[in-house]
Order: C-alpha cells, then sequence, then structure tokens
C-alpha cells in the first residue's frame, strides 16, 4: 500500500522535526514500512504516481499469471509441460528476477 502524508507510527513516534505532511510517503508492507521524507510536495506526488503504477503492475502480473496457471493444470492436479516459447519466457523472467530491478 502507498500512502501519502505522515500516516504510519513511524512518522507519529519521530521527535525529530516536525515533517512536512504534504511532502511524506510511506510504501507499507505486511511486515514493515518504508517512510520518506521529500523535499516538496511535488516531489513526493511524483514518486507515489510511480510506486502507484509499479503495484498495479504487478498486481496485473499476478493476476494474469494465475489465470495463466489454470491452464497449466490437468484435470488430476499435474502440471502440463511448457511449450518451447513459454520455457523461452519463463527463462527470460527468471533472469530479470535474478539480474534485480534497475532503481535510479
Amino acid at each position: 500500500e502507498i500512502r501519502q502524508g505522515p500516516r504510519t507510527t513511524t512518522f507519529q513516534n519521530y521527535e525529530g522535526r516536525t515533517a512536512v505532511p504534504k511532502a511524506c510517503l510511506s510504501l507499507v508492507g505486511s511486515e514493515r514500512t518504508i517512510d520518506v521524507e521529500f523535499r516538496d510536495d511535488k516531489e513526493c506526488d511524483w514518486y507515489a504516481e510511480r510506486f502507484t503504477l509499479l503495484m498495479d503492475s504487478i498486481n496485473d502480473e499476478k493476476t494474469r499469471y494465475r489465470m495463466y496457471e489454470r491452464h497449466l493444470l490437468t484435470q488430476t492436479g499435474w502440471r502440463k509441460p511448457l511449450s518451447f516459447s513459454e520455457a523461452v519466457d519463463m527463462k527470460l523472467a527468471q533472469d530479470e528476477l535474478i539480474g534485480g530491478i534497475m532503481v535510479l
């Protein structure tokens, strides 16, 4: 989840200087959060938009995989073998996962 504004306990418990509310952004995961205060609200909005697009892309990919996975199983629950093109696609995806995501 992507939250704009100082709405996590990390921001609330921060006893340093007061955070600029419109410049705060949190990436909330199941086990932890990443809380960032940007220089200004425009920079925060820019990153929030990009993270939202990334999350939408990931969620779309999960949905596509679940739909695709249904076609890979036989009636008995065994997995059908991959075709050559599917194996190539899987290898390319694996290489990208191993190499990581480039961060600017």
